[in-house]
């Protein structure tokens, strides 16, 4: 990131209009309903993210069903930044969110946008990126690290202690490593199977062969 777009992102945060904090919510909310997190993650502020979050922001706040000063249902009603960062194609605050410990299992309680109520971040960029090669970055950020059925993430080597969640396993045949699907477990493989991950894999493993680099 080029110091002209941290300076405007900064601008950009301090200058949001702010609604009175609680202790239960200790960071400021704008009008949207956003905190200064979501709003980095939605501009791709990888400093302004890493920044709020040293300094104690919720990582894992998500916007409320309404809108503060409206009144009506808001359109990404559930929206975590690590939600934010996959639906506006955000690769490096997606990596730092993860790093950082963002809940890959949060859901949006909104169908808006093409993605369903229900949605975790990597079924929004599963959808991004099935209708957008461009998100294809953001989308493999989130599948090495989150479940394909879950969302639950798998802790960074620097966090694990004894008795942590174990590192996702993956998908054992799918044909290329980049392009495997992550578990957390066998009962969520056996969920994802049948109507998701059976197809994906075959279309996988077809283009390899096509391609002549099946092994």
């Amino acid at each position: 990131m080029c110091r002209s777009q941290l300076t405007a992102g900064l601008i950009h945060l301090t200058k949001l209009p702010i609604l009175k904090s609680s202790v239960a919510a200790p960071d400021p909310v704008d009008g949207h309903g956003r905190t200064p997190l979501c709003d980095a993650s939605i501009l791709g502020l990888a400093q302004v993210a890493l920044a709020l979050l040293a300094g104690g922001a919720d990582i894992d706040y998500a916007t409320p069903p309404r809108h503060p000063y409206a009144g009506v249902c808001h359109p990404y009603a559930g929206f975590t930044p690590l939600m934010y960062a996959a639906i506006e194609n955000r690769p490096s605050v997606t990596k730092l969110l993860l790093k950082g410990g963002a809940d890959g299992t949060s859901i949006t309680t909104q169908a808006a946008h093409g993605h369903d109520a229900g949605s975790t971040a990597l079924d929004i960029a599963r959808l991004r990126a099935n209708r957008n090669p461009d998100y294809a970055e953001t989308f493999a950020v989130l599948r090495r690290r989150c479940c394909s059925t879950c969302g639950m993430t798998s802790p960074g080597l620097s966090t694990m202690t004894a008795g942590a969640e174990k590192h996702l396993k993956r998908c054992g045949n799918c044909p290329a490593r980049g392009s495997r699907a992550r578990y957390c477990s066998k009962e969520c493989q056996r969920v994802d199977w049948v109507p998701r991950h059976r197809a994906e894999c075959a279309e996988a493993r077809r283009a390899r062969q096509a391609a002549g680099t099946e092994v």
